[in-house]
């Protein structure tokens, strides 16, 4: 068995990441492929300075999972490592499976030892951005459960909003001031609108509903159907307008959510052929600004929009792709009312993009720290658990001698460092030790299966 292709690059990963942790006061930046990688538990694949052992070619991150914690869950993963590189071969499998039936000792500790989470201490996790109370308000808002939604905002500090109406960002190119329409029809095209033939029939038959307006929507509206929209709201017959659908792959998923919220039907040319009054939907009022449009919904419509949201959580549930599960569960969230949109900005586009990569990290472990509390200082608790295995408690001690390194002082020391007890959730420190623990047996396995065959 030989782990000499691997070892030297893991070796060179940590010293890296111990480098550029925080206790070090300094920080590195890893510049590839013209990009410059500042935060390197992120980024960093675990072999990269070998790309010839492809087995590992990914990013640390998207094992060990999002959130705090990345470089802890490194330092972990490279005495592993270190450690399980050192067995005689003919002891090699045994230790491996002495390590893994430790994890759930390791978990009952890190559990019992965990307290409940108050407002004061999601506050303390954020203690390094100027608005961590408004993240925590944000969290208590969404019972640490429904999407919470980062966006950009135009000042330098947060906004947190949270409301039961529809809020969308989408294309309103022929709205120049806020229109408010109480009472709105609603009919929604699935394919571009352009002639006047296309939106005659729904336009006609508003005379069944007099005085209320109409709001067209459809992926593009333009040339003869927009300036027939104009005419007959200048001269008094039907007070419409019409919005594009958001500029999204998936468009024709966002007509079906919004169909839902407002009981219209999608008109599609191969399905209906003529346009009938159950096609309207409804909506008790619609705002719309430029590139913004707020719906309020009729409660009628509340069991179709509660189908809507099983449908796109049951299908977030089934996808194995992490992008596309957030995006369904935001848009399921939009649906119940239950989104949280908090906007972050700075005072340059660097700084904004900064704060919001530091918040988002901070809200995944906040909503962890309501759902399964906190540990207060997940460096110090590893440290002071004991398996009675040297390989596995050498490595929970690892971060603590990372600090001690960087601090120059000895472990005993650096148990004296204030900033160790900040709080930390339970539910991201038990995942970090499961991952870490599966990362390095995983590799070492491999090592051993590929290179003894040599």
């Amino acid at each position: 068995m030989s782990f000499h292709i691997f070892i030297p690059d893991i070796k060179e990963l940590t010293t890296l990441l111990s480098i550029s942790h925080a206790s070090s006061g300094r920080s590195v930046l890893i510049q590839r492929n013209n990009t410059v990688w500042a935060n390197l538990s992120a980024k960093t694949t675990l072999n990269q300075w070998t790309p010839r052992n492809r087995v590992v070619q990914t990013s640390y991150m998207e094992v060990v999972g999002q959130g705090d914690g990345g470089k802890l869950g490194a330092f972990i993963t490279s005495s592993l490592i270190f450690e399980l590189a050192r067995q005689q071969e003919h002891r090699f499998p045994q230790v491996l499976e002495e390590i893994k039936s430790l994890l759930p000792v390791v978990t009952q500790e890190i559990i019992s030892r965990s307290h409940p989470s108050s407002t004061k201490d999601l506050i303390l996790l954020s203690e390094d951005l100027p608005f961590g109370e408004e993240l925590a308000s944000a969290c208590i808002m969404s019972g640490g459960e429904s999407h919470i939604s980062l966006e950009n905002y135009e000042g330098t500090g947060c906004e947190v909003l949270q409301t039961e109406s529809l809020r969308v960002e989408l294309p309103t190119p022929y709205i120049e001031e806020q229109i408010s329409l109480k009472g709105s029809m609603v009919t929604l095209f699935s394919q571009r609108i352009h002639k006047f033939e296309q939106i005659k029939d729904c336009l006609e038959q508003m005379g069944s509903f007099p005085n209320r307006p109409l709001l067209i929507v459809a992926p593009m509206i333009q040339g003869e159907a927009l300036a027939t929209l104009k005419r007959n709201r200048e001269e008094g017959y039907v007070e419409c307008y019409a919005v594009e659908t958001p500029h999204v792959t998936w468009g024709r998923g966002w007509l079906d959510d919004f169909a839902s919220f407002t009981g219209a039907t999608v008109i599609q040319p191969f399905l209906h052929k003529k346009f009938e009054v159950e096609h309207y939907g409804s909506a008790k009022e619609i705002t719309i600004r430029p590139n913004e449009m707020i719906v309020e919904p009729y409660e009628d419509h509340a069991e179709i929009t509660a189908e809507r949201i099983d449908i796109l959580l049951k299908e977030a549930s089934e996808s194995p792709h992490t992008h596309t599960q957030d995006l369904w569960r935001k848009r399921a969230s939009e649906l119940a009312g239950s989104l949280v949109r908090v906007k972050i900005g700075g005072t340059t586009e660097a700084e904004a993009r900064l704060n919001r990569n530091k918040s988002e990290k901070i809200i995944v472990s906040m909503g962890d720290m309501l759902k399964n509390g906190h540990v207060m200082g997940s460096i110090p608790i590893l440290n002071d658990i004991r398996t009675g295995h040297d390989i596995l408690d050498k490595a929970l001690s690892a971060p603590l001698r990372v600090v001690a390194r960087n601090k120059e002082v000895l472990a005993e020391r650096a148990l004296e460092i204030e900033e160790l007890y900040l709080p930390f959730p339970v539910g991201r420190l038990v995942e970090i030790i499961e991952k870490s623990i599966s990362i390095a047996t995983t590799l070492c396995s491999v090592g051993a299966i590929v290179y003894s065959r040599k």
